[in-house]
């Protein structure tokens, strides 16, 4: 009854849900204690962060190839409810920049930076995050494979 067709698209549906489950609910917070992040404030007040990083960079459709592949090299250190509140409701503009990019040639670091980058996915985001991860799927299944082998387990459970 059902095509192989039918079973690829649920068998990627299934692993669309599995990343964001693990990646909204499983994901162990990396927010430093009171006392470790006022040392770090005083010892790198010069060193910004992942989320202002991106900020600065991002330009749209406007975005040079050398600050895409730096974003994207900068995603898996991502809380994107961070960058939602510094760049004024952003995170969305940046998760549909990443959607439209064209990844038929994106190399397979690329992707499983992309996968890792589920740090404060919620509602909305997380939606336009399993698009993203599907369409990476979807169009380059190899690497988007040996991307996933990449992971580690707490990764992709």
């Amino acid at each position: 009854m059902f095509s192989r067709y039918s079973f690829f698209i649920m068998t990627l549906l299934l692993i669309v849900g599995l990343f964001l489950l693990v990646g909204c609910y499983s994901q162990p917070s990396n927010k430093p204690d009171s006392n470790e992040q006022q040392s770090e404030l005083d010892g790198k007040s010069k060193e910004t962060s992942p989320e202002a990083y991106v900020l600065s960079l991002f330009k749209g459709d406007e975005t040079s190839e050398a600050n895409a592949k730096k974003i994207i090299s900068t995603l898996p250190k991502l809380n994107w409810s961070l960058y939602e509140k510094q760049s004024n409701g952003g995170a969305m503009k940046l998760l549909t920049w990443l959607y439209e990019r064209k990844c038929d040639n994106m190399d397979t670091k690329d992707i499983t930076n992309i996968l890792k980058a589920t740090q404060g996915l919620d509602d909305a985001f997380a939606e336009q995050y399993a698009n993203i991860v599907g369409k990476l799927c979807y169009n380059n299944l190899e690497r988007f494979i040996d991307a996933l082998t990449t992971l580690e387990d707490k990764q992709t459970m």
